[in-house]
């Protein structure tokens, strides 16, 4: 099982609870990826908040941390890359905070592109 859980809005709105849910999720072999959009020159303070989080050595099933390479200020470009990184790792589950924004201002229907994965709104 693929879940796919993003960052900011999402994992940093309720640190403690996706900090348990991935505890979880990975300790029983489940792969866990985090998407974030954030700019790479923010790489270090990413990964300071993966410390805080406690998600760097999860050494059963370690996560991936997947990030723009070219960031965008673009919101448009980052649901794009969003969703792109999506197919490549063809989630069972998907959490993010942004679906409804997508859909209310580009009518962006996740559900089109990944039709077999459990779209869930944070």
């Amino acid at each position: 099982m693929k879940v796919i859980i993003d960052l900011d809005g999402t994992i940093t709105a309720n640190p403690d609870f996706f900090r348990l849910l991935i505890h979880l999720l990975s300790k029983n072999g489940v792969e866990v990826h985090i998407l974030t959009a954030r700019k790479p020159s923010r790489n270090k303070e990413t990964n300071k908040e993966f410390e805080m989080l406690g998600l760097l050595a999860l050494d059963d099933n370690p996560i991936t941390a997947h990030s723009m390479s070219e960031h965008s200020s673009d919101w448009k470009k980052q649901m794009q890359w969003k969703i792109d990184e999506a197919i490549k790792i063809k989630p069972d589950i998907w959490i993010d905070n942004d679906f409804k924004m997508w859909d209310r201002i580009y009518q962006v229907d996740v559900k089109k592109a990944l039709p077999k994965t459990t779209i869930i709104q944070i």
